[in-house]
Order: C-alpha cells, then sequence, then structure tokens
C-alpha cells in the first residue's frame, strides 16, 4: 500500500476469470475511500464493480502471466 494506491495480490490464476475481494466492499470500514480505477499490472485498466458482497475484478480473457496476478487500486 501506497499513500495513493492499494494492492492486492492473487495467489493463482481463477479459473471463472473473476476475484472477488470481500475485504473492499462496498460500506466496509476497512477500505472507506471509493474505488476508481483497478489495473492489473503487465496489463492495464480491468473492469470492477463494488458490490455489499465485495470488489469484483474481472480479468482478461487470456492469462497474461504465469505468476500470481497482482492488482493495483486506486
Amino acid at each position: 500500500q501506497t499513500k495513493k494506491y492499494l494492492y492486492a495480490t492473487v495467489l493463482a490464476w481463477p479459473e471463472e476469470k473473476q476475484v472477488v475481494i470481500k475485504s473492499l466492499a462496498a460500506g466496509s470500514e476497512l477500505y472507506p475511500r471509493s474505488v476508481n480505477r483497478v489495473e492489473l499490472l503487465g496489463y492495464g485498466k480491468v473492469k470492477f464493480n463494488r458490490t455489499s458482497e465485495g470488489l469484483i475484478l474481472y480479468l482478461p480473457e487470456k492469462q497474461v502471466n504465469s505468476i500470481a496476478p497482482v492488482f493495483k487500486i486506486k
């Protein structure tokens, strides 16, 4: 985490092409700021949706690398 960004590392590339980060759900006291942009490092901007269930990140159809995906959240 930096003053401007929060980073989230996923330990494996999910088969369902999406990741849900429950601790970043809308209304969460853990991250009360708004989420304006999410990037997959090594790829670029990805679509996301913040609901009461969590921050849902939609990954590209094709896996971009063989290591753990890292997301930059602003």
